[in-house]
């Protein structure tokens, strides 16, 4: 084999393996910026890997290379187009609702909860056996959100955690029966509706500063009843934040007493306080003659999170939040 002649199949094959060379380059320095060390090493070995073809194709001589370069040139591109192209294997219906109805108990998430000896992992695996072997194999290893994993990030995976603790707990608040009147809309006004749900939040969400905790719930004095003193600091506009947390109060309030008939005459949940940055959440003037507030949240600096926020927590309430 030798050096071939410049054609325009070479000149193309050169190009694009230049072409693939830069962008997987790019890659490689954007994951060693963010110390990303998996990516990292993946992203150089396909720079490595994956433009050899085209540039030995583009300079070496040999019969049928002309064939194979147009072919590998096909190829490289075709499978590009069908990666990065927005294309829709299954077209929505037209009424907007699917043909198929998805069983949730066949997510990853669902039987990884299973537990063995159960009445639940007996009547699943019964429906499903052929996913048992596979599960078995997950179970065995350290989990999600444990500490024992590969790539463990203790800050991460305790904010994460914090989010399905969150979660946990409201779900009161969207589980129970299904309304027997069923509306339809359309699918465009209920996209615009939540964008802008999503715009009015996202832009309120940026004053909130830092929450804070006190009264009974910190002296471990509370009863059943008891409502929980918070202080929210924010930046400004103080009159919508609030709207938005006298509407979850009342959300609260509500689901409590249907829940709990000692709940019946509660009036409030949350006793919130709301101050401007700048403000001291330990003036006497928020909060009376009452414990010291501790923070829970902050969202100035994580740098301290964990010392000043967490762990200055009563030994109860962060047990309860693990």
């Amino acid at each position: 084999m030798v050096i071939s002649a410049i054609q325009a199949v070479d000149v193309l094959l050169l190009a694009t393996g230049a072409l693939a060379s830069a962008g997987l380059l790019a890659i490689v320095i954007s994951t060693l910026i963010e110390g990303e060390r998996i990516p990292f090493r993946r992203a150089l070995l396909a720079a490595v890997v994956l433009p050899l073809p085209l540039l030995l194709l583009g300079l070496l001589d040999f019969p049928g290379q002309r064939t194979a370069g147009w072919a590998v040139f096909g190829l490289f591109w075709g499978s590009l187009a069908v990666v990065v192209l927005p294309v829709r294997i299954a077209p929505v219906p037209p009424d907007g609702e699917p043909k198929n109805r998805f069983d949730e108990r066949d997510t990853i998430f669902s039987r990884a909860d299973l537990q063995s000896g159960t009445k639940r992992f007996q009547q699943y695996y019964q429906r499903r056996p052929q996913n048992l072997e596979a599960d078995e194999r997950f179970r065995a290893e350290p989990g999600l959100l444990s500490t024992g994993s590969r790539e463990a990030d203790r800050l991460a995976f305790a904010a994460v955690e914090a989010g399905f603790f969150t979660e946990e707990h409201l779900r009161f608040i969207t589980d129970g029966e299904i309304s027997p009147e069923r509306v339809r809309l359309e699918p465009e006004r209920i996209t615009e509706h939540i964008r802008e749900l999503g715009r009015y939040l996202g832009g309120l969400g940026v004053s909130f500063r830092a929450i804070y905790i006190y009264g009974s719930a910190m002296t471990e004095s509370s009863s059943p009843c008891s409502d929980i003193d918070i202080i929210v600091v924010v930046d400004q506009r103080r009159d919508e934040v609030n709207r938005l947390l006298r509407g979850l109060d009342l959300a609260l309030v509500s689901h409590l007493r249907s829940l709990s008939p000692q709940s019946s005459r509660m009036a409030s949940l949350l006793d919130v306080r709301v101050v401007e940055q700048g403000q001291s959440p330990v003036d006497p003037s928020v909060i009376g003659p009452f414990t010291r507030p501790v923070c829970l949240w902050r969202g100035t600096s994580l740098k301290h999170a964990e010392s000043s926020c967490v762990a200055a927590l009563p030994r109860s309430i962060r047990t309860t939040r693990r």
